[in-house]
């Protein structure tokens, strides 16, 4: 008899991780800056360990700013990729990259949550992946449009999850080589 493994749970392989907008100029007036920005750290870390490819966008950078640098410098990816839309949709070179590479699931962070995360989460579910929304790394400036995000994109698909969970859920079985490494970041 086989087991099937639940497909809401990512697998490294078939996954990636798109950082929305975590940038200079929005990120002192996100609820929660500090702990979002250490889960991404956290997210991005176990990633590169992993091989979870990852990805980070900018919106109108000119006026808000780069990509944090302390989340910068964890991306593997050259250059960030640009956007005037909120969502995703209009980044052609992401989706041609996700399905290159048969990405089926993509989990999401960033800011904000009610704006260019949640549209880009819709966008992605309107066009067949499975998406994973990790709430303790993503925010809004305020909480009460956090919450309504959180509740809409629940609603529709998303998978709404913790850095926790996400991290083990790639790393799957603590008997692989990555584990201990893997514990160290999360501790």
């Amino acid at each position: 008899m086989t087991i099937k493994k639940s497909p809401l749970i990512p697998s490294r392989s078939s996954s990636a991780l798109i950082v929305i907008d975590f940038q200079e100029k929005l990120i002192p007036a996100i609820f929660n800056a500090g702990q979002i920005t250490v889960n991404i750290e956290k997210l991005l870390l176990c990633s590169n360990i992993l091989g979870v490819r990852t990805f980070f966008t900018e919106q109108n950078p000119e006026k808000l700013g780069a990509t944090a640098p302390a989340i910068r410098k964890l991306i593997r990816q050259e250059k960030p990729l640009l956007k005037t839309a909120f969502s995703v949709r209009g980044q052609t070179e992401l989706w041609e990259h996700l399905s290159e590479h048969g990405i089926e699931q993509v989990i999401i962070t960033g800011i904000e949550s009610h704006v260019c995360v949640m549209q880009s989460a819709l966008d992605l579910i309107a066009n067949g992946y499975r998406v994973t929304l990790v709430a303790d790394a993503t925010g809004s400036r305020f909480k009460e449009n956090y919450d309504i995000a959180l509740a809409r994109m629940r609603a529709v698909g998303v998978d709404i999850s913790s850095t926790e969970s996400t991290i083990f859920e790639l790393l799957e079985d603590y008997t692989y080589p990555e584990f201990r490494d893997i514990l160290k970041i999360i501790k």
